[in-house]
């Protein structure tokens, strides 16, 4: 725990906050506004967001994230932190690297954060404050269905998806069919 006043008011560490199956928050820094003492940062992966929040309107999930502090909102003027996204869990959403967005609940609500893909599967982030955050794509696939009881290997049918793009930048997905239940 470190005292930060506005001229230094930038703490930062560098050892590994939270790590699940799908993300891992690395090398966070907390810009203040006021003077603070005493700060306390808790993170860790939140298996149960998606129940207490909802999901985003936009998006699918990599991984849901909780963040705490001790400081006030109020009291942080920035703060940043880089999350490692895993390539296996981004690919299996047929999404390229630049189309992971992380979102942050806050009052009641799913704000899209200023993400930036720094290189591989290495991304930083920009939030006012801390609570739920969910690593995600900016890219929904909706009402995907394929009315077909039958084919046969090598057979044809025909299938319907709605991709959304609720990004900012042109996006990139590959739906992959697979075998649902029977």
């Amino acid at each position: 725990t470190e005292t930060a006043t506005p001229e230094t008011a930038t703490q930062q560490s560098e050892n590994t906050a939270s790590s699940g199956p799908g993300a891992t928050i690395n090398d966070m820094s907390i810009t203040f506004e006021n003077s603070q003492s005493n700060v306390t940062v808790e993170a860790g992966v939140n298996s149960t967001a998606d129940e207490a929040t909802g999901k985003p309107d936009q998006g699918e999930a990599i991984e849901y994230l909780q963040i705490d502090t001790n400081a006030n909102d109020s009291d942080i003027a920035e703060a940043n932190f880089d999350v490692s996204v895993s390539e296996r869990e981004r690919k299996q959403l047929g999404v390229s690297p630049d189309n992971v967005v992380v979102y942050r609940y806050h009052n009641e609500t799913w704000q899209t954060l200023n993400t930036t893909h720094v290189s591989g599967n290495k991304y930083n982030v920009t939030t006012p404050g801390f609570s739920v955050f969910m690593v995600g794509t900016d890219i929904e696939y909706t009402n995907t269905e394929i009315n077909v009881s039958q084919i046969r290997p090598g057979g044809r049918f025909a299938g319907v998806a709605t991709v959304s793009n609720n990004g900012v930048e042109n996006a990139t997905a590959n739906l992959t069919l697979g075998r649902g239940a029977q």
